[in-house]
């Protein structure tokens, strides 16, 4: 398993009997490679967000966007 899910988090896992589900959903989220579906949608979108966490942990969100395909995945 990686990092995805903070100690907190498989905490609450414990103790709601989710942490099968949550295993099933970061090996499903995180994969080394993006499948041609994935990258088609990511070249079909017109906006992204970016979003940074400060040093005081708050985070800021800032849109991107353009004209279809202006979001691209270049390779895999």
């Amino acid at each position: 398993m990686t990092d995805f899910y903070n100690p907190a988090h498989r905490t609450l896992q414990a103790e709601f009997a989710t942490a099968r589900l949550a295993n099933h959903l970061e090996t499903a989220i995180i994969t080394d490679t993006l499948d041609p579906s994935q990258t088609a949608f990511i070249d079909s979108r017109n906006a992204f967000f970016v979003s940074t966490l400060g040093e005081d942990g708050w985070p800021t969100v800032s849109y991107k966007g353009g004209a279809a395909g202006f979001v691209r995945a270049p390779d895999d």
